[in-house]
C-alpha cells in the first residue's frame, strides 16, 4: 500500500508536470482507491476532486487559447486582404492613380493591426509558459483598444470605418478571455504548489 501510494504521489506529481495524461492518472488513482483504508479513501477523494478541477481549468485555457488564435488569424486575414487589394491596385500603372489618400492611409492602420495581432499570438503563447508575462499582455490589450478606438475616430464616417470597430471589439474579446485564462491559472498554480509538495 505505501508503495502504490508513493507511487501515484509521484504520478500526480508528474501530471501537474504535464508528463502523463488526466486518463492514466485517474487509472493510478482507482488502483488506489481499491485498497480498503477509509482515511485513505476520504484523502483520495478530495485529491482527485481538486485534480479534476485543474484538469477542466486546463480543458478550458485550452479553449480560450484556440478562439484567441482564432480571432487574431481572422483579423489579420482581413487587414492582410485589405493591404493586398491595394497594394495590387498600387502596382498597377492604370489603377495606381485611382487609390485615393485615404485608401493609402488606411494600409498604414492594416499593416499596425495585422503587427498587433501577430503580437497578441506571441505574447499569449509566451503567457502559457511564463506567467510572469501577464502584465505585458494586459498592457498590449490595453494599447491596441486604445488604437483601434484612435482609428474608429480617424476613419468616422468613411467607407473604412468598420475596420477599426472590428478591431476594437476583437480585442475586447481577447481581453476578456485573457483575464479568464489568468484567473484560471492563478486557481490553477495554487492547487498545483499545494500538490507539489508530495
Amino acid at each position: 500500500m505505501v508503495l502504490s501510494t508513493r507511487n501515484t504521489a509521484y504520478r500526480t506529481k508528474a501530471y501537474l508536470h504535464h508528463e502523463i495524461s488526466y486518463s492514466e492518472l485517474g487509472k493510478d488513482f482507482d488502483k488506489l482507491a481499491e485498497i480498503k483504508n477509509n482515511s485513505l479513501s476520504v484523502n483520495l477523494s478530495k485529491i482527485w476532486k481538486d485534480l479534476e478541477h485543474i484538469y477542466q481549468i486546463d480543458q478550458r485555457n485550452a479553449e480560450i487559447g484556440q478562439e484567441i488564435k482564432k480571432l487574431a488569424d481572422h483579423s489579420i486575414s482581413k487587414s492582410n486582404e485589405y493591404i493586398r487589394l491595394v497594394s495590387e491596385k498600387l502596382a498597377d500603372d492604370d489603377l495606381r492613380s485611382k487609390v485615393s489618400k485615404l485608401e493609402r492611409l488606411v494600409i498604414i492602420r492594416a499593416n499596425e493591426n495585422t503587427s498587433s495581432n501577430y503580437e497578441i499570438k506571441v505574447l499569449f503563447e509566451q503567457l502559457k509558459s511564463d506567467f510572469r508575462v501577464k502584465a505585458s499582455m494586459l498592457s498590449f490589450l490595453e494599447n491596441s483598444i486604445q488604437n483601434a478606438e484612435i482609428g474608429k475616430k480617424h476613419l468616422a464616417g468613411t467607407p473604412f470605418e468598420t475596420m477599426p470597430q472590428a478591431s476594437q471589439q476583437a480585442n475586447f474579446r481577447v481581453m476578456e478571455l485573457t483575464l479568464e485564462y489568468i484567473k484560471n491559472m492563478e486557481a490553477s498554480l495554487y492547487r498545483t504548489k499545494i500538490y507539489a509538495l508530495f
